[in-house]
């Protein structure tokens, strides 16, 4: 993954979740996921600048793609947030439970 400052990251997943995390970067945000549900949300977005693959490559075999780089401008900031946090699991009230 590339080298960055903690300063610079604006979200990361929880545990226990898929690997998100969104980076601000000089001109843009790069938004990192090893997840394959995330890419297909994100690949929809009209504000999608370019996408760079994280390849593994093995020494008998075919590259795999293990991760992914999704290219937004900064203007897309809120927006990406937002949807990143509407996107956490919840945990299930307990019956009964009064919050």
């Amino acid at each position: 993954m590339n080298q960055h400052n903690r300063n610079d990251i604006l979200y990361e997943s929880p545990r226990g979740q898929p690997i998100v995390e969104l980076r601000n970067m000089d001109d843009k945000l790069a938004l990192f996921t090893e997840s394959t549900d995330i890419l297909a949300r994100f690949m929809k977005w009209t504000q999608l600048m370019s996408i760079i693959p994280y390849l593994q490559v093995y020494p008998k075999g075919n590259p795999t793609i293990k991760a992914y780089d999704l290219y937004f401008p900064k203007s897309a900031k809120k927006q990406l947030i937002r949807a990143l946090n509407n996107n956490r699991p919840t945990v299930p009230k307990k019956e009964g439970s009064l919050r």
